[in-house]
């Protein structure tokens, strides 16, 4: 596993430390250990521990309870309830960490009881320790762990390596999606020769060039995506001249637009689809004014300023690139853009399509 921080890692709780608080007056501790899960975990289990955890929540109070059923029910629901039986039980996994200084174990954090604790030196005052890439961490002090506060990072400075942001945000999203949406006004402008140039510094030179967000949007979630996933590519149909002052058709438009996404999935071989969506016209009602990134494991974000952003090596600047967590209901507001941009009338005014490979 690698240690770089992500914004969604495994998670294993140990069913003790769920029973070291059994009444619904420790329901806030509780209510850490979701919020955690539901923020940035992936609950995984062994099958042994898997027993042992749902005997474990059965005792609880009934508010307790309910939170806890309500959480395995909406990480199963996306995709971030695992089962594994090659895993070990919570204590096997704990006797590894030691041995072993962690490195070879897809966990990133495990909730321990007491008792385990007290074993690896940790009390109420210490809270957590790490070993290696493991923090270990008693039920009441998960939101201290380094994984826990890691996965909070939301703004990304100007030449911060686009890669360091695609291991930390794309790759385990996408790893747990089966759709992944972005939406962005202008995200097809570079591609269509419609975008201005921007000076780029490259090896200590100022040189002008045009981004290739898009093309490194699908290459990277194209490279972890499962098989069967879809990309969705939403944007609006350019009104400006091509910079070599051409104007833009739609089968030019189309033709550009395949030949990139299909050079971006030249190195996949399971099946996925990528389908994009531009619209021109004044789309009352569903008119594009703000950038989104949208995971169905669980994660959507405003994204700040615009995806022309991650076009190059390093983030663009001045501003930082920022993603804002967006809340609960936003998959349902990103559904209505989507299906206003699919369904705009006249359907002249609308271009889509889509490439499949694998």
């Amino acid at each position: 596993m690698s240690t770089a921080p992500r914004m969604l890692f495994p998670v294993t709780v140990d069913p003790e430390a769920i029973r070291d608080h059994p009444t619904d007056q420790d329901r806030l501790v509780h209510r850490e250990i979701v919020a955690t899960l539901q923020a940035c975990g992936v609950l995984r289990m062994s099958e042994a521990d898997r027993v042992d955890l749902f005997d474990a929540i059965s005792g609880l109070g009934d508010l307790s309870k309910n939170l806890w059923r309500q959480l395995l029910y909406a990480l199963n629901d996306l995709n971030r309830l695992d089962q594994d039986p090659r895993m070990s039980p919570v204590r096997e996994l704990l006797t590894q960490l030691r041995a072993t200084s962690g490195s070879s174990h897809a966990v990133r954090l495990v909730v321990v009881g007491r008792e385990a604790a007290a074993m690896h030196g940790i009390d109420d005052s210490t809270g957590f320790q790490t070993v290696d890439a493991t923090d270990i961490a008693l039920a009441a002090s998960v939101d201290r762990a380094p994984s826990v506060i890691d996965a909070q990072s939301s703004n990304f400075a100007p030449g911060t390596s686009r890669e360091s942001i695609a291991e930390y945000v794309l790759h385990p999203l996408a790893a747990r999606s089966r759709s992944v949406t972005v939406i962005d006004p202008h995200l097809f402008d570079h591609l269509l020769g419609t975008a201005r140039l921007r000076s780029v510094n490259v090896g200590g030179r100022w040189t002008q060039r045009v981004g290739d967000h898009v093309e490194w949007l699908v290459s990277e979630l194209g490279a972890v995506l499962p098989a069967g996933a879809t990309i969705n590519l939403v944007g609006d149909y350019p009104t400006e001249r091509r910079r070599d002052g051409s104007m833009l058709t739609k089968d030019l438009a189309r033709s550009d637009i395949t030949t990139a996404l299909e050079k971006s999935l030249a190195g996949r071989n399971s099946p996925l689809e990528v389908m994009y969506t531009l619209v021109q016209g004044p789309k009352q009602g569903v008119r594009i004014s703000n950038r989104y990134l949208v995971f169905d494991c669980g994660f959507g974000f405003l994204v700040d300023h615009d995806f022309y952003r991650l076009g190059f090596e390093t983030v663009d600047g001045p501003e930082d690139f920022l993603l804002s967590r967006l809340g609960l209901d936003h998959p349902q507001r990103i559904r209505d853009l989507v299906s206003g941009y699919a369904n705009y009338d006249p359907a002249t005014a609308r271009l889509e399509g889509k490439v499949l490979v694998g």
